[in-house]
């Protein structure tokens, strides 16, 4: 069973440097389960900053998961 769902706000970069890393207008989809990873917001509110997102696909865009201690084929949305 799954939590509670409850809204984080994750900020990224730009427009084109997005694209940069593969993440283009249609490569998120509305309903899609991902795995993000982000650096948390010091006065503990629900937010941060992006380190990596994991797409439903297995494809990491952003920091590659290993380079920050992760490994990435235990980190795919399922």
């Amino acid at each position: 069973m799954l939590g509670a769902v409850e809204r984080w706000d994750v900020e990224a970069i730009s427009r084109s440097a997005l694209a940069s890393i593969g993440i283009r207008a249609d490569t998120l989809k509305p309903g899609d389960k991902l795995t993000v990873a982000f650096h948390p917001l010091r006065d503990g509110r629900h937010g941060g900053s992006l380190v990596f997102v994991i797409t439903p696909d297995g494809v990491a865009h952003g920091a590659k998961p290993a380079d920050v201690g992760f490994d990435a084929s235990s980190l795919k949305p399922h």
